[in-house]
């Protein structure tokens, strides 16, 4: 037993260095995890999800999905041996990523050494766009993989013996093909190839043209490209009017590398190809640099993560060339290849004469994930470079950057999710030059020993810098839809007998729900809809995503239950819409269980009753919710709901107080604003200005003091004008919250509002409450036209 673990860890100890990488790598991944969240995963894993059912049927169209084999049949594997789950969807792109890390390690290990294999093992770790991609349902990760590997068996092949080459060849022929099955854009892969094997194979080119003179080699390449012009142009000039045709090679030039260095995605759209003004209407715009100051902190306008790597790339490049580095030859080409040929290139749309020889530039890239697999040359040349400046101190480096990279993941995590963290990679480059410059003079240490010892934990701290929508910034963002999705779906498990109508989240929901509603799958125990209409009228639940702090417009989409922030974009809200008989059924249920203590049962209540349109009840609870949980109390959307039936209550249970009517001496007026009342045009009305001269540093309020009822539904109604921006209503003595929006717009005119606020049980009528029309900070002045306040009993219908 000895001697087999002796043996073992003989041939495991020199790998030691690439298990550390990779269980870095793993463990960041982990920590980072994105999920199914985005919006074509959910295609990928519904197809994955049918394959392993026996149900997808390719013949009526099926998932989006679907076209992408090389993606969801590997998932579906693991769903036949794990299950349905959100990991073991993100387990077949989280491996891909990490055999991403070995290709990588391989190859360098083949055209350069081990040094070298480790460092590009490491940057390829905490690249950051693998970072984020690795543990979400993409192609993107996986072609990387492919693509790697292709390459590796390829130089395998043109390495091993005899009795390798084919199986070396196959192996790449086999990967080649599985990357052409994850996503078509791998196309160019095949021409990298092609060029890979004239340059493996340029000695015995050059023996085989050797006898023949080299004015005869010229004149025949020459030749060649003559008839494929004499050939290709009048194709192209009979498909496409020469202006179109300049135009889609014009186009081609504000595509892919613009996007890269100047950070703009989607610069070329598809409504745009073959119209022959594109170019000089759009070239200003395009080219342009985005304003200073957000070139390096939105993620919009830049992809930041990617700037160390890229200024590596240009440097080992230019490095490699003047320097004759053979070494980087192969990735140099590889890159260069796809660059050329994904800037410049021909998409056709059919793979036949002449349809083959016509210009269709490749325009489309949408979003920055596409780039991933082009990085893999990318970081092979970079690691090439650093080791070559390094000399021996590379692993030393790598461990220094895996602690700063674990450093950098603890820290950001504890940040805030809006805090512009997009010049910490700039700023880091920087700090790095200084500190090599100064070291160098102090401590007598090579200046690029110590700048390149550095970069590699600078390239760590730009692991996690924004890069929409795979950065710090969006990742928690979508961790917190996440969590809301998987509570959602947790809520809908206790009723699975109604019809659902979720528009925006109905992939989502059916994937979380281990696909039992029935999205595009047969059976399922509760069924969606597409018709909302079905849902209202014999019952159901909608959903809805973003949506959670917008005004409900009747009774019926009172919501039931919300899960995130308000406000936010991931919130997910649930209306639980109920017949006339259901509702009947369940404010009787709630009726005789009902705990006024309860916040949960007093929320169950309101939606009861005001979904049975008892507007008796639903007043009286809402006033009591007040009174019991104002901090919470849903008072807006109630009265949003209920201003309507307010204005329209009998007007014997109606007193109405003309706010106006009293005297300047009635009002509380803060010092810096100035009060004066004055009759309109006719001379029948009056009305009340109120101005700030200067801008206060606190706040200035307009209020008065009145006697308000207990368990009463207050309507105050203004009708103003003015020049400043308010902030309206406001119960300094009570937690009554208002239930308006504040006007935040200079220079509005005539403006109605109508406020409702609902009393508590325990008001005491006999002290006087303030009421506080509004505040301001700002300078300016308004005019009040009216301010009616109505009183109705809440328990008066």
């Amino acid at each position: 037993m000895l001697l087999i673990f002796k043996s073992f860890w003989r041939a495991i100890k020199p790998e030691i260095p690439l298990l550390i990488i990779l269980c870095f790598a793993l463990s960041i991944r982990l920590f980072n995890y994105l999920g199914v969240v985005r919006g074509d995963d959910f295609d990928y894993s519904l197809s994955a999800y049918q394959v392993s059912q026996g149900l997808l049927d390719s013949s009526s169209g099926g998932p989006s999905g679907s076209n992408r084999p090389g993606v969801y049949l590997p998932v579906a594997m693991i769903y036949k041996i794990f299950g349905v789950s959100e990991f073991s969807a993100t387990l077949f792109p989280l491996l891909a990523s990490l055999i991403t890390i070995i290709f990588i390690y391989l190859t360098l290990r083949q055209i350069a050494d081990k040094p070298t294999a480790l460092v590009g093992a490491f940057l390829w770790s905490i690249f950051p766009l693998d970072v984020f991609l690795a543990t979400n349902l993409d192609p993107e990760g996986p072609l990387a993989m492919a693509t790697a590997g292709a390459v590796y068996f390829f130089l395998q092949a043109t390495h091993r013996a005899n009795n390798r080459k084919l199986i070396n060849s196959a192996v790449s022929i086999i990967f080649v093909y599985w990357a052409l099955q994850i996503k078509l854009s791998a196309t160019p892969l095949l021409i990298a190839l092609a060029v890979l094997v004239l340059f493996r194979s340029r000695e015995k080119i050059q023996s085989i043209l050797k006898p023949i003179p080299r004015r005869f080699v010229l004149a025949g390449i020459l030749i060649a490209l003559s008839g494929f012009a004499l050939l290709a142009v009048p194709i192209n000039m009979a498909a496409r009017p020469l202006p179109i045709l300049i135009n889609n090679i014009e186009l081609t030039a504000y595509d892919i590398l613009p996007a890269w260095l100047t950070g703009r995605s989607n610069t070329v759209y598809r409504d745009i190809v073959g119209k022959g003004n594109w170019a000089s209407n759009r070239r200003e715009a395009i080219v342009s640099i985005p304003v200073s100051g957000k070139i390096l902190s939105e993620t919009s306008q830049r992809f930041v993560s990617f700037d160390p790597f890229i200024l590596l790339a240009l440097v080992g490049a230019a490095h490699a060339i003047v320097n004759k580095d053979k070494r980087a030859y192969v990735p140099l080409i590889w890159l260069g290849t796809l660059l050329f040929y994904l800037e410049w290139g021909s998409f056709p749309t059919r793979f036949a004469f002449p349809q083959l020889l016509i210009y269709s530039p490749l325009l489309y890239w949408v979003a920055e994930d596409n780039f991933l697999y082009l990085a893999v040359p990318l970081v092979l040349v970079v690691s090439l470079y650093l080791t070559k400046v390094l000399r021996g101190n590379s692993l030393r480096s790598i461990y220094i950057g895996i602690v700063c990279a674990l450093g950098t993941v603890l820290l950001l995590a504890n940040w805030p999710t809006s805090l512009p963290i997009g010049n910490l990679p700039a700023a880091g480059l920087l700090l790095t030059v200084i500190y090599a410059a100064v070291s160098a003079r102090l401590v007598r240490v090579r200046r690029d020993h110590a700048m390149l010892a550095m970069i590699l934990p600078v390239m760590a701290i730009a692991t996690l810098m924004p890069s929409a929508h795979y950065s710090s910034v969006s990742f928690y963002k979508e961790k917190a839809l996440r969590e809301n999705l998987r509570l959602a779906i947790g809520y809908m498990e206790d009723d699975p007998e109604e019809l659902i109508y979720a528009p925006s989240v109905q992939p989502r929901l059916d994937f979380y729900s281990g696909y039992k509603y029935s999205t595009g799958t047969e059976g399922g125990e509760t069924l969606f809809t597409t018709e909302r209409e079905l849902v209202e009228q014999n019952g159901g639940y909608e959903i809805m995503r973003g949506r959670c702090d917008q005004p409900a417009g009747n009774f019926n989409e009172w919501p039931t239950v919300t899960f995130g922030e308000p406000s936010s974009d991931e919130c997910i809200s649930i209306i639980h819409h109920l017949s006339a008989r259901q509702a009947s059924e369940q404010l009787e249920r709630i009726r005789s269980e009902f705990k006024p203590n309860n916040e949960y049962q007093l929320v169950e209540f309101l939606q009861a009753s005001a979904q049975a349109e008892d507007t008796e009840a639903f007043f009286a609870t809402l006033s009591l919710y007040v009174d019991l949980f104002p901090d919470t109390a849903p008072i807006q959307k109630a009265s949003l709901l209920a201003t309507e039936a307010v204005k329209s209550a009998p007007s014997e249970m109606t007193e109405t107080i003309d706010l106006l009517k009293l005297e300047a001496s009635d009002w509380l007026i803060s010092p810096l604003l100035g009060l004066s009342f004055s009759n309109t045009e006719n001379g029948n009305d009056r009305t009340m200005v109120i101005a700030l001269q200067e801008v206060s540093p606190e706040a200035q309020t307009a209020s008065i003091q009145i006697n308000l009822e207990p368990k009463s539904i207050y309507l105050l109604e203004l009708e103003a004008q003015g020049s400043l921006p308010i902030d309206l209503v406001r119960f300094p003595d009570l937690r009554i919250p208002d239930s308006y929006g504040d006007h935040w717009e200079h220079n509005f005119g005539l403006t109605s509002y109508s406020i409702i606020f609902v009393t508590p049980p325990s008001l005491d009528s006999s002290e006087l409450t303030t009421l506080e029309l509004f505040r301001v900070y700002d300078h300016g002045s308004i005019e009040f036209r009216s301010i009616n306040l109505t009183r109705v009993p809440a328990g008066g219908w």
